[in-house]
């Protein structure tokens, strides 16, 4: 989805992924396993707060 929508605003993911300090666009992967975390027992203190899963992104 993320590459369609480069695609039409004539961006690439090359392009796009400059834009993070980790010069690299998240993995499908990697955003499930937060999401994996975050569904776990060992997640269970996590009240009420943002997760910054965007690679650093926010930081900028």
């Amino acid at each position: 989805m993320l590459r369609r929508a480069l695609s039409s605003w004539g961006m690439t993911t090359q392009a796009t992924a400059k834009d993070y300090p980790i010069n690299r666009l998240a993995t499908a992967e990697e955003m499930a396993r937060v999401v994996m975390w975050l569904s776990s027992d060992d997640a269970t203190i996590m009240v009420g707060t943002d997760i910054d899963a965007t690679g650093g992104y926010l930081t900028k």
